[in-house]
Parts: C-alpha cells; structure tokens; sequence
C-alpha cells in the first residue's frame, strides 16, 4: 500500500489531498541448471547417493500489473475538492515506487531463503524419480554450490 499527496494552492494543509493505492505483484526467481557440470555431480558409491550442487535462486523480475493497482478513495484538508490527478510521470513515480517497497517487502520476508528452498525440492522431486529408475539402490540429495 502507498499514499499519493497533491499539495493544493500555495502548499497549505487546508488544500492538500491524499488518495491510498493498493498493488499487487508477483517476484520471479530463477535457478538456471543449464550451467551444471560434471562437477557439480557427486557420486557416493559407498554410502549410494548422488549428490547434485545447484546454483542458488535469483531474483528475476518484479510484476506489477496497471491493472492490478487499485486506487481508494480521496480526503484531504478542508478545501481540498476532486480526485488527485496522477502525471503520466507521477504514475511511472508510483509503479517505481511500488516496485521499491515490493523489494523491501520481498527482503524483509526472506523470501529468497523461500525460493532456494523450493528450488532444491523442485530439483529433487525432478530427478530423482530418473535416478530411482536408474539405479534403485541410490538416493539423490540436492546442495546448493
């Protein structure tokens, strides 16, 4: 959530308006596993277990949708009248600013320990049915690099 402020005539409180705006997003992380190498395979013959090292997630993109940014309703001072007026500037200002407090918010909730932890429940749950055909005997564990 954030607040919009258009100050009126000469700045004064009495004809200042403030509007509330909702947003959602949705933050994209990555794991590229096209950069795997032998290296990154470990083989345990004595206890049967492959040992698969991943690269850690990455942040991609944030996703804020025009559409998806709801606008409440208007107050203000005393003489403050009408809707606040959003510049195709200012309205670029708030999606960037949006997408700053989305980063604070993703940052704050640890949600790249969220991501990492996915990803190697993703990749275990990829390849391990592969090694299980393979070799019935051994067990995959993912690390990350």
């Amino acid at each position: 959530m954030g607040t919009i402020t258009e100050t009126g005539w000469f700045n004064w409180g009495v004809f200042t308006k403030n509007q509330m705006i909702t947003y959602t997003g949705t933050a994209v992380y990555t794991v590229d596993l096209s950069k795997l190498s032998k290296d990154d395979i470990i083989f345990d013959e004595e206890n049967h277990i492959i040992t698969l090292r991943i690269p850690y997630a990455v942040q991609e993109s944030i996703n804020i949708p025009e559409d998806r940014i709801q606008f409440g309703d208007t107050n203000g001072g005393l003489l403050a009248f009408g809707d606040v007026k959003l510049t195709p500037e200012q309205a670029s200002q708030v999606q960037a600013e949006a997408r700053a407090r989305m980063e604070q918010k993703l940052a704050e909730q640890n949600v790249l320990d969220t991501a990492n932890r996915f990803a190697k429940l993703t990749v275990w749950e990829m390849y391990s049915p592969i090694i299980k055909g393979v070799a019935k005997d051994y067990s995959l564990e993912v690390e990350f690099k």
